[in-house]
């Protein structure tokens, strides 16, 4: 029910402790909170029919904004009542008094036969991180059926078996065998390595050592910890943890109804599972069990612990199967890993190497590039989940329910952000259409049609508990540009045919929130565009929802075009360029240099320039290149960019706060914007030095993973996950669509590759370059005289069997003021009239139907490099950031910005070497200061 203006409402239920003698369907849902103590409808049986008390909200004769759900709502209910089967399983509200007891269950398990415990031999590995733990810092290993996390020094906090909490406060002491006095570990200082497949921890125990390695099955529901010890003397492990089974988040902890444990000798484990014997999980290990005791503990939850004991040169696997549908595929899942602990580990480490296969890879001479990419993509894939009864898709990020909503609520049921989201899944998703994970994607967008509202609406929020809210603006229009640029990267025209009535659906949903006729898209009614608080969620409709809504008429009327709707095609175009001459000339501000933020009611604007103004920036929607440049000068400033990223508006903001979530904190995925909006105007340098940002913090804190949020002016981490996806993908996109410069257009055959790699990458190599069914490599050689550029088919085979050559496009840089000599393409010497020198450099259009070897002769230039920044925790900004750079004249000059009164050092690249310049910043009241370094192009 959503009434168009402020009314009073009856509610007839079950409030309190008051309890109905019928069955309680439903309690009263507002905004993303279940009021289970508000009983308003419930179900009591009558003869043989039934009768369904319904005590709020069904108002017919008032205006609605939710008419057609009321209208589904009450179709259902009489269908219901006639008797016509349900589509789902029919659920009720359980209000009896919770329960933790010790209860047997019948289930067939039948005798365990397991292989002697086994030492790992874990493979040495590049990407493998060591460190000392440290106190907070996190970490997380995860599968697409189960997470597990904890701190470095010991233990485990939870483990997560979607949709429910399955363990928590893992912990674990050791002791001489014999002796009384027990050590726990998180007592004693340990060595990890943080590993694609694992979380390793190395403890001296009594002179010896203990190995902890923490892995978890990417695809099953069990996970393996297991211990090796290396000593003189026996040692006694035990092992404590909790079981809740708390349902994920909007639901209370009472849902689950009882903890029902108990020991299996079968399996040497304990058996635990709720009321319904709908979740389960059993732990136990694959040695013989020293001890073992179980109690309630405080709350609903249930404290149990085992012993089991290791002698000089052994190992011991303390193994968790779950299920979260019933108690016979929890004992399944744990006796699958039981039976040979390693397959686990060895599975989870095949599926890490096979993320490499088929990805788009690029090596350069910069190696933490090169490692911090790889990161980022192990770093994306641990997102995927998958939730029986709900589906499969990206969450968006991961801490402990410790941390959710800061921590607010002792239990809250929601373990960072690990459920299915809107925007988040859109914008992570086009990092990974750009490394070739299609199938991904796919699965992606069929979760949002599946869960599409009647109105065409696509969800923000959709919980693992299935649960889904329809509360942001921007999802639906996300929602079309990813499925336009699927099209565009893949040419699946059969997929995009099949999802047509959901997409199209979208774009109606879409053109109905203009309820002004300025054919914008609007917030108002539809939940927030990307802010979802603050001084920036005012508006009437945003910028970035203008900019959304843009790219996806764009893209609709691409989806249309190649669907044979050539009317409607023309529609969305038309509509795309109307939106755009709005964003283009309605919203630029000549007084501030920028775009406003958003639009009120009455025409008037919110001027605030923001970070968002790099995604029209992104996708080339800015007309007028000097408006686009000076966008992108302000977001390179030291107001808005800091050593470890880019802040959502300018410290110069009136309501600038740098520990606020939307007023002034760095998020990786704002830095990763503007690293898109640098590399499409041309500011490669500043785009490569954002992108390094983002890259690095896989160094900090949670090892091998980028933070949801950073402090705004030191470098710390704020905010609720310490792993988050859009975080990583962040990395990843503006590689690949920014560094790479990769546009496809599969549909025609056609890839565009504009190659904004650091001027001073004097090799690289991209390998795995999908579009559609193409697939080819490409590989540059920079010396000081000529630039070579090789792209190889690496599926030629297709092309000699009647396959579609790919029209090419490379646009290759030079330095500012280079002559370009010749040209030399495939061999043969070719005329300017066939190539083009454009801006800066030289672009080439060729059929790729094996090779083209391109080779570009040139003398002189220069170009000032990168600036890569390198913050330790606690560090502030220092400043030094390249504004902008160009020739004029004879001169080369770059304008450079830094503390006042402070001095720096610039790299400058010219065909000779790199030299190195000391910079001097004036004095001045004001915190910053800018300065134009001008040097001659010709040395």
């Amino acid at each position: 029910y959503g009434p168009k203006e402020d009314v009073l409402v009856r509610r007839i239920g079950w409030m309190g402790d008051q309890l109905p003698s019928g069955k309680v369907v439903a309690v009263d849902w507002a905004y993303i909170f279940l009021h289970e103590q508000t009983r308003l409808m419930t179900e009591y049986d009558l003869g043989k029919g039934k009768i369904l008390a319904i005590g709020a909200y069904l108002y017919y004769n008032q205006q609605n904004f939710n008419r057609a759900h009321l209208e589904r709502f009450t179709n259902n209910v009489l269908d219901y009542l006639s008797g016509r089967p349900a589509e789902s399983p029919v659920r009720y509200w359980d209000f009896s008094p919770t329960r933790v007891a010790e209860e047997p269950v019948t289930v067939e398990a039948g005798n365990m036969i397991t292989q002697k415990p086994q030492l790992w031999e874990l493979p040495e590995t590049d990407l493998t991180l060591t460190a000392v733990a440290a106190e907070k810092n996190m970490w997380d290993v995860a599968g697409e059926r189960m997470v597990i996390l904890g701190k470095e020094p010991a233990g485990i906090d939870e483990i997560w078996a979607h949709p429910v909490m399955a363990l928590r406060d893992y912990q674990a002491t050791v002791r001489v065998a014999g002796e009384t006095k027990k050590v726990p570990l998180s007592d004693l200082t340990a060595e990890i390595s943080m590993r694609p497949e694992a979380f390793v921890r190395s403890y001296d125990v009594f002179g010896g050592e203990l190995n902890e390695v923490i892995t978890v099955h990417p695809t099953d529901g069990n996970a393996v910890i297991h211990y090796e010890y290396a000593g003189s003397k026996p040692i006694d492990l035990d092992i404590s943890f909790k079981s809740n089974l708390r349902l994920m988040w909007p639901y209370s902890e009472r849902v689950t109804g009882a903890i029902l444990y108990q020991w299996d000798d079968r399996l040497n484990g304990w058996m635990i599972r709720d009321k319904s014997e709908e979740f389960a999980v059993v732990v136990g290990a694959n040695v013989p069990v020293r001890n073992r005791t179980a109690q309630p503990d405080e709350g609903l939850m249930a404290f149990l612990n085992l012993g089991i004991s290791l002698s000089p040169g052994t190992a011991a696997d303390v193994v968790v199967g779950t299920s979260a549908t019933g108690v016979a595929e929890a004992v399944s899942a744990y006796r699958r890993a039981s039976m040979d602990a390693f397959k686990v580990y060895v599975a989870a480490r095949d599926y890490a190497s096979s993320l490499f296969n088929g990805k788009l890879a690029i090596t350069g001479v910069d190696e933490e590039f090169n490692k911090g990419y790889r990161w980022a993509l192990v770093g994306t894939d641990r997102f995927i989940v998958n939730t029986p009864g709900v589906g499969r898709s990206l969450v968006a990020g991961y801490a402990t329910t410790a941390f959710g909503w800061d921590g607010a609520q002792k239990v809250n049921g929601r373990p960072g952000y690990a459920w299915y989201f809107g925007r988040d899944a859109v914008w992570s998703a086009f990092a990974m259409l750009g490394y070739g994970d299609f199938d991904r994607v796919r699965t992606i967008l069929e979760l949002f049609a599946r869960y599409q509202d009647i109105s065409g609406k696509i969800y923000h929020e959709l919980t693992t508990s299935g649960i889904a809210h329809y509360d942001a603006a921007d999802a639906t229009p996300l929602y079309i540009v990813l499925a336009g640029k699927y099209l565009q990267q893949t040419g699946d025209l059969d997929f995009i045919r099949k999802e047509w009535p959901a997409i199209r659906k979208a774009i109606d949903f879409c053109f109905s929130t203009d309820t002004d006729g300025d054919h914008l898209i609007e917030n108002t009614q539809q939940g927030h565009g990307w802010e979802e608080g603050g001084s920036l969620y005012v508006t009437h409709t945003t910028q970035y929802m203008v900019s959304c809504w843009a790219e996806a008429l764009a893209q609709a009327s691409y989806m249309a075009h190649h669907l044979n709707l050539k009317d409607l095609s023309g529609y969305y175009q038309e509509e795309a360029g109307i939106v755009l001459n709005a964003l283009n000339e309605d919203f630029w501000n000549p007084e501030t240099g920028f775009f406003n933020h958003g639009k009120f009611k009455d025409g008037t604007y919110l001027d605030e320039p923001s970070v968002m103004t790099a995604i029209p920036l992104h996708w080339g929607q800015i007309r007028d290149p000097k408006r686009a440049a000076s966008v992108a000068d302000q977001l390179a400033s030291c107001h808005f960019t800091t050593d470890w990223g880019t802040r959502i508006v300018s410290d110069k903001a009136s309501f600038f706060a740098p520990g606020g979530y939307h007023t002034g904190s760095v998020w990786p995925l704002f830095t990763g914007w503007a690293a898109l909006g640098d590399y499409a105007t041309g500011y490669f340098n500043q785009g490569y030095s954002k992108m390094m940002s983002n890259l690095l913090i896989y160094k900090h804190w949670s090892l091998g993973y980028v933070e949801e949020v950073l402090h705004g002016t030191e470098f710390k981490y704020f905010g609720v996950c310490r792993h988050q996806c859009w975080s990583e993908t962040m990395v990843l996109q503006p590689a690949i669509d920014g560094m790479l410069g990769l546009k496809p257009d599969a549909m025609n055959d056609e890839v565009a590759l504009r190659l904004n790699f650091p001027l001073d990458w004097d090799t690289v190599k991209v390998e795995n370059i999908r579009v559609g069914d193409h697939i080819f490599r490409l590989e540059m050689n920079r010396r000081p005289d000529r630039t070579l550029v090789s792209v190889t088919r690496t599926d030629s085979d297709k092309v000699s069997e009647g396959g579609n050559k790919l029209k090419t496009s490379l646009y290759i840089p030079l330095l500012r003021g280079a002559k370009v000599s010749r040209v030399i393409a495939n061999g043969n010497p070719v005329s300017q009239l066939n190539y083009v020198l454009w801006g800066r450099g030289v672009n080439w259009v060729d059929d790729l139907d094996s090779t083209i070897n391109l080779e570009i002769f040139h003398t002189g230039g220069v170009s000032v490099l990168p600036q890569i920044h390198h913050p330790k925790p606690g560090d502030a900004s220092t400043g030094l950031k390249i504004i902008s750079e160009m020739k004029v004249g004879s001169d080369y000059q770059i304008v450079l910005e830094g503390i006042s009164g402070t001095e720096g050092k610039i790299r400058i690249l010219r065909p000779e070497g790199i030299e190195e310049h000391q910079v001097s910043f004036p004095e001045s009241e004001e915190t910053y200061s800018r300065l134009i370094l001008s040097l001659p192009v010709e040395k």
